[in-house]
C-alpha cells in the first residue's frame, strides 16, 4: 500500500506550532537544511517559521519496528488544536518526510 498525505492546518503556516508525533524514536541522516526542523526523540519540530521556497526532507525516517503498532503518525497545530492522526493496519516498510511552509506530510 501507498499512503500519500499533505496537510494544511487551519491555514496556518508551518512552523513551531506544527508538531508531528511518531509511535518510536525517530532516526534519520537529516531533515534538509540545517536551522529549520529537528528530531526531538519521537518528534518533528519546526525551529522557525518555514518561507515559501524552504523544505524539510527526508528520504527515510528510521526507528519503526515490524509491527502494525509504529503506524500512528499525529501532526498537531499547538495554536489552534487542529490535528490529524495517520493510523494503518500493517507495519510501515518506509517513510519519507516532506514539508514546506504550506504543508506539512509524512
Amino acid at each position: 500500500m501507498y499512503n500519500h498525505n499533505f496537510f494544511v492546518m487551519d491555514g496556518q503556516p508551518t512552523g513551531p506550532e506544527i508538531l508531528t508525533t511518531f509511535p518510536f524514536k525517530i532516526q534519520t541522516d537529516s531533515l534538509g537544511s540545517e536551522g529549520l526542523a529537528e528530531v526531538r526523540g519521537k518528534q518533528i519540530v519546526y525551529l522557525r517559521e518555514l518561507q515559501k521556497g524552504e523544505h524539510v526532507y527526508s528520504k527515510g525516517l528510521r526507528g519503526f519496528g515490524g509491527s502494525a503498532k509504529d503506524y500512528d503518525i499525529k501532526i498537531e497545530n499547538r495554536r489552534t488544536g487542529a490535528g490529524v492522526r495517520i493510523t494503518g493496519d500493517q507495519p510501515l516498510s518506509k517513510i519519507v518526510f516532506w514539508a514546506s511552509s504550506t504543508t506539512s506530510m509524512s
